[in-house]
């Protein structure tokens, strides 16, 4: 096993926001998985991640996408990378955004050390410190250290925010 790079992406909402060329984004990426919290907003831009991306898009709806790009993909993905338990979701659902304990309920739910999500348009990364039962901020990413339950919202593709990340073994 190696580590894992990732390309997170969320919010990309192209056409109706972004004027971002998705597939000249994509296609000079180098990644082993390509991320997408949610928010494709055009079934167009949903095929564009799936031909780049190929078997390595993990992907889930936003609210804003449409009833076609909601059949093909779900609310939530659970899985395990490099042995670290992932949870993909938008968080539309969290209200008021950012709220900090729903979205540690949802981790705890799902059995996740590392929750990937979007919505908020903001890039923010933090992690819940399990023995000291306290937030921080977090720009290193340290995902070696035990008892941290990390989120990473990526911010927004229409504002030019995405993440890439080294996802160790």
């Amino acid at each position: 096993m190696k580590d894992q790079k990732l390309l997170i992406i969320s919010d990309s909402h192209i056409p109706a926001r972004n004027k971002i060329d998705l597939y000249d984004f994509l296609q000079w990426k180098k990644y082993d998985f390509l991320i997408h919290c949610g928010d494709f907003t055009n079934y167009d831009s949903f095929q564009i991640c799936k031909l780049l991306a190929k078997d390595k898009l993990l992907a889930v709806y936003g609210n804003c996408d449409t009833e076609t790009i909601r059949t093909e993909i779900p609310a939530k993905l659970n899985m395990k990378i490099n042995g670290k338990k992932i949870l993909i979701f938008h968080s539309f659902n969290v209200y008021p955004r950012w709220n900090k304990e729903q979205l540690l309920e949802k981790a705890i739910e799902n059995n996740a050390d590392i929750v990937f999500y979007g919505h908020t348009h903001n890039q923010l990364i933090h992690y819940y410190d399990k023995e000291k039962k306290e937030y921080f901020l977090d720009n290193k990413l340290n995902l070696t250290e035990k008892n941290r339950i990390y989120f990473i919202n990526p911010g927004s593709l229409i504002d030019g925010k995405y993440l890439f990340l080294n996802l160790p073994i």
